[in-house]
């Protein structure tokens, strides 16, 4: 996961194109400067044919972290609050608190997920009126359910109700980008796209407060980072907003426990920011 403090961007015209360069630091804004620096040198060398071997592997270790064999994108978001090295909440493209997370897997798992159809003998005595026709969500949780007991029965899991679908919380068995995180996420159907964005950012992200086109927002901002100076005074009026509308709304609403019990204060952090357990509606 690569969230930084500090951000400094550039544009530069090279061989004729203007070029916008971006680098993070956690140390300084000078140390993020001077890595831009670096990264104008560099694309500067490749667009002239003249970067020796030596720098071209240079780069390809700041690309490639030792260890992993995607290349990790950094994560363009202000950063809230540090919890721990593995766990950062953030403020996403839209005004909401992400918690980003190396050691707690949150997996996704949307409505209109993939669900095995209904056999004969189901469908039979469902028209017979012997068996309850189950909604959407009830499916859905009910596949969960027989996901977790058959494939994870001695795994700790808590299992979210979201507005548009579940959420699951479970410690992580690898890196976001690992193979057997990837095969836990498909047994469970998770979002295709959230599954990609796991495996890019090596991290796994729950939204902590609403999404405002959910709650009655009357403006909608686009949230810059690194910042832009002339947005400061919309963003702190819009925040107000937010913070207003968010009150009457909750991200999710536990469901139900399997398991031993997650201790970690991670999970405290999601579910009172969530306002898990209150009795509001879910945005």
């Amino acid at each position: 996961m690569r969230i930084y403090r500090f951000w400094n961007c550039r544009c530069e015209k090279i061989n004729g194109l203007t070029v916008r360069f971006k680098a993070g630091s956690n140390d300084s804004p000078e140390a993020a400067a001077l890595l831009t620096e670096e990264k104008i040198a560099l694309y500067r060398q490749f667009a002239n044919g003249e970067t020796p071997e030596a720098q071209k592997a240079a780069l390809r270790m700041k690309l490639y972290p030792a260890g992993k064999d995607i290349y990790e994108v950094p994560i363009f978001e202000e950063l809230i609050r540090t919890v721990d090295d593995r766990n950062i909440i953030t403020r996403n493209r839209y005004g909401a608190l992400v918690l980003n997370s190396e050691d707690h897997a949150f997996l996704d798992i949307d409505f209109d997920a993939y669900l095995p159809a209904l056999g004969l003998k189901d469908r039979f005595l469902q028209f017979l009126g012997k068996v309850p026709r189950l909604s959407k969500a009830e499916r859905l949780e009910q596949f969960i359910r027989q996901c977790i007991n058959e494939k994870f029965p001695y795994t700790s899991f808590r299992l979210y109700r979201t507005a548009n679908g579940f959420r699951l919380l479970t410690p992580a068995k690898g890196d976001a980008n690992s193979a057997v995180m990837a095969e836990i996420m498909q047994d469970f159907h998770c979002d295709a796209l959230y599954m990609t964005l796991c495996a890019k950012q090596n991290c796994f992200r729950a939204r902590l407060t609403p999404k405002p086109r959910r709650i009655k927002m009357k403006t909608a901002l686009k949230f810059l980072w690194p910042p832009v100076p002339e947005q400061q005074s919309a963003k702190e009026l819009w925040l107000k907003e937010y913070a207003a509308c968010s009150e009457k709304y909750k991200s999710c609403s536990l469901v139900a426990e399997f398991g031993p019990p997650i201790n970690s204060p991670v999970v405290g952090i999601h579910d009172e920011i969530c306002k898990c357990g209150e009795n509001l509606p879910l945005a």
